[in-house]
């Protein structure tokens, strides 16, 4: 009789606990918030195939940007209007090319209705979707390397990508201080607009240190043998190769194939560490780039730590994966700023306010006297040499 009696004031118990559960959802449920969370719809365009894909950009930014929605969901959100929101991600394949970026962006604003995209990164492809994101105001944060990427006619698109314009005077500028036995460069890069505008600039700042800039050789980035273009620029006699918007590792290790152990700069080419097994340590000696090593003091921890998290991850954690994750995070504060999700209201607050970033500081958008419109992203540029073996970080270069 007693155990038929303790038995119904347990199932009763039960019974009552289930319906508290119901009109208290969550309350005992582990991981779900006790307040539903809205999500707002953010594009990302990636190349995974096409021309692109040898790269091996595409898996690179994505694993930033998986790293990045990790920290988000982690943070529970934004809050607009007294409302907790998300972002959820809707990712295409861009193919690499130019038609790939345009029907992925119609398929963004057209059918899956959305009003933020944080990544495209090239040229071709940026221009192709300028169109389509101003006609239907689609708030936009891109890479690219041109100037033509950013203009007043274009007032929905931000850049959180140095572009190569921009770093190489201020690299020449550390040239000139920190290797003054450099004095003759020769520029061997790809045969593309960001290339193509390089010549230039390096002019004008070669000028200026009084640098001698011996040759210029532009090549398709299809090509795979750089024999004749080495020849001719050792023939002249350089003290550094300037490959700026970065030819393969494969030019590297032929230059270096050849006999020819000048210094290369390569800030805007491949990441090191995502080719020392094919070609080894000693192939890169000399190299300059973007790459960072974490175990660097004088790095900001957070910044150190999420460039360890990308190598653990599988990826090297260079200038592509700090972008990435800045053009993400730079949008969620601003809508969070705006207290909106107007593209319109969201973009004024990215024009106006300073915003945190993954290196660890503030950075804003700036850039009208190049541009015309105030909507590059201005953040630091690490640069390093491969000494010995190792990655050894040698400059910040602060984008202005």
């Amino acid at each position: 009789m007693r155990a038929i009696k303790r038995h119904k004031v347990t199932a009763l118990v039960f019974a009552l606990l289930s319906v508290w559960l119901i009109i208290v959802p969550g309350s005992f449920a582990a991981g779900e918030p006790s307040t539903p969370i809205n999500t707002v719809k953010v594009g990302y365009l990636f190349d995974f195939t096409g021309p692109m894909a040898a790269i091996g950009l595409g898996p690179e930014q994505k694993l930033a940007f998986d790293l990045f929605m990790q920290d988000h969901k982690a943070s529970g959100g934004f809050v607009i209007g007294g409302k907790k929101y998300m972002i959820e991600p809707v990712i295409y394949d861009d193919k690499g090319i130019a038609e790939g970026v345009r029907e992925a962006t119609n398929r963004l604003v057209v059918r899956d209705g959305v009003k933020f995209i944080a990544w495209e990164m090239t040229d071709s492809g940026i221009l192709a979707m300028h169109p389509i994101i101003q006609q239907n105001k689609v708030l936009t944060i891109v890479a690219g390397g041109t100037k033509e990427i950013l203009s007043p006619n274009f007032s929905y698109c931000f850049r959180a990508y140095p572009p190569e314009a921009q770093i190489e005077p201020l690299m020449y500028d550390w040239l000139a201080k920190n290797m003054p036995q450099v004095k003759r460069i020769g520029i061997l890069t790809y045969d593309e607009a960001a290339g193509r505008a390089i010549a230039p600039v390096a002019r004008e700042k070669a000028a200026k240190h009084g640098f001698e800039i011996v040759d210029v050789v532009l090549t398709p980035r299809a090509q795979r043998d750089f024999t004749a273009e080495l020849s001719r620029i050792r023939n002249k006699n350089p003290d550094m190769i300037d490959t700026s918007c970065g030819p393969s590792a494969l030019l590297i290790k032929q230059a270096r194939d050849m006999g020819y152990n000048v210094p290369i700069l390569n800030y805007a080419g491949f990441h090191p560490l995502a080719v020392t097994k094919t070609i080894g340590w000693n192939v890169l000696e000399g190299v300059i780039s973007h790459a960072v090593n974490p175990e660097d003091p004088s790095l900001n921890s957070n910044f150190a730590n999420y460039i360890r998290r990308v190598q653990r991850a599988g990826g090297q954690g260079g200038r592509w994966a700090f972008s990435v994750y800045n053009a993400s995070w730079v949008l969620v504060q601003a809508m969070e700023k705006a207290n909106s999700l107007d593209p319109t209201k969201i973009r004024d607050v990215l024009e106006t306010s300073e915003f945190n970033l993954i290196e660890g500081i503030k950075g804003r958008f700036g850039g009208k006297e190049i541009y015309g419109i105030g909507h590059q992203l201005l953040h630091p540029v690490h640069m390093s040499i491969i000494e010995k073996g190792k990655v050894k970080n040698i400059a910040v270069l602060n984008l202005q």
